[in-house]
């Protein structure tokens, strides 16, 4: 099956390089894991395939694209080579860094060129989530986890069906993801994009059935049992507040009917979550809080005095037998990840680049600023297995795009379609 699949998004990627580069985009995060294709995975296979098809052939893409966050993609795959590295050579590392973040990332970045693009960007992004949050649901109602016993067939490793009951009387939901904190997050990063859709940018890139993806988000968020997720969703969402008075009647009842059919659902659930955040000593809930926290902190913090440029490298933490992993266990913030894998030029490269991004901003800079500090939460306060890098470059990169596309082109005309194996080229004009 994994390989009928490989070949529908390569068939894709064949027809219309840039369709095909922006189709696969959200479901880097479905073949992340898992996913083999001989000896290589298929996330690695598909990525190194675009990164030479635009090398060799595509190019011609990026000379009239003003990337600005050049520098500190720049600095992060230095950090990622230097990981690759250290203490051994790991290709699959290299790979998955360099091509399958990074240079998918950039690529992504050029690729979305015109108003047509981004749409198929958005559509895609759509499919995927009704995808994730549908099964997320049906695995709510029926207990039984489709894609995600289908996505786990594939994986020789283990994963964290964390079943544990918190909240109400319902396990923690993941759907397909990694755990169930994953899956909250990416609801969340979802559910966000397109309530700045319908309020922003309704008449151009929002269509009727995304309402769907909206709900069945809002599900999975408080499914998954995760009090991160909704921190990051409050941050995320409060420049909108702003907006509100400015939207339509018709966007406010629909918005005012989803809001009070999600509290007469799931109000006292969400109080529950609200009450454990506000006062978790007092929570019946299990889980780590600030204290415990603050210890993996300090833990990791004396682990890494003798390695504190380079950290230990890429290694599995989980898998050393020189110190004490109970005590660092989950080692629930990036922060953590990157003292310990990459050191302080792996923690510098990830502040460099979000600084990057707030040097460069578009027209609605309060939206993408907003994001950037509720991911940068989340990110900060939990740990998120499954989930790299890719996905902030690619709602960024997004967000970004949505206001810069004119500004950033050079050029009416853009080379957009080539059919490789006939060498025709077609022409549009996309300063739309």
């Amino acid at each position: 099956m994994q390989y009928l699949l490989f070949v529908i998004f390569v068939l894709f990627l064949i027809y219309d390089f840039k369709k095909g580069v922006v189709v696969y985009a959200p479901f880097k995060f479905f073949f992340y894991e898992g996913f083999q294709l001989g000896f290589v995975s298929f996330d690695i296979a598909f990525s190194v395939l675009v990164n030479l098809l635009f090398i060799i052939r595509y190019r011609r893409l990026s000379k009239n694209v003003i990337f600005p966050w050049k520098r500190s993609f720049v600095i992060l795959s230095f950090s990622g080579i230097i990981f690759s590295f250290y203490p051994s050579f790991s290709v699959g590392e290299l790979l998955r860094h360099i091509l399958c973040i990074y240079g998918y990332g950039y690529i992504l970045f050029c690729v979305l060129d015109n108003r047509g693009i981004i749409k198929t960007l958005i559509i895609s992004i759509s499919i995927f989530t009704l995808l994730l949050a549908g099964n997320g649901f049906i695995q709510l109602v029926t207990d039984s986890n489709i894609l995600g016993d289908f996505h786990d067939s594939f994986y020789k490793g283990e994963f964290h069906d964390n079943s544990l009951i918190r909240f109400g009387n319902f396990s923690r939901i993941r759907s397909f993801c990694s755990h169930s904190i994953s899956y909250g997050v990416e609801c969340v990063v979802f559910f966000i994009l397109f309530l700045y859709l319908f309020i922003l940018y309704k008449r151009e890139y929002f269509s009727k059935w995304y309402y769907l993806a909206m709900g069945l988000c809002l599900i999975g968020i408080i499914s998954s049992g995760s009090r991160t997720p909704l921190i990051g969703l409050a941050i995320m969402i409060f420049p909108l507040i702003k907006s509100y008075n400015k939207i339509s009647l018709k966007q406010k009842t629909i918005i005012t009917i989803i809001v009070l059919a999600f509290l007469g659902l799931f109000g006292t659930y969400v109080m529950e979550m609200i009450g454990s955040i506000i006062n978790p000593d007092s929570s019946s809930v299990e889980g780590s809080n600030a204290m415990g926290r603050l210890e993996q902190f300090v833990y990791s913090w004396h682990l890494v005095q003798n390695r504190l440029w380079l950290g230990y490298g890429n290694v599995d933490l989980m898998d050393m037998n020189n110190f004490d992993y109970s005590r660092l266990y989950g080692a629930e913030s990036i922060w953590l990840v990157l003292l310990l894998q990459k050191g302080l030029i792996g923690v510098g490269a990830y502040i460099y680049f979000y600084y990057d991004v707030l040097k460069h901003l578009p027209k609605n800079k309060i939206i993408l600023i907003s994001f950037i500090i509720g991911w940068l939460f989340i990110d900060s306060a939990t740990s998120l297995m499954g989930i790299n890098m890719f996905l902030p470059i690619m709602i960024i990169s997004l967000l970004y795009r949505l206001d810069s596309v004119p500004s950033l082109l050079k050029k009416s005309n853009y080379f957009i379609h080539d059919k490789l194996f006939y060498g025709k080229t077609k022409y549009y004009n996309t300063c739309l």
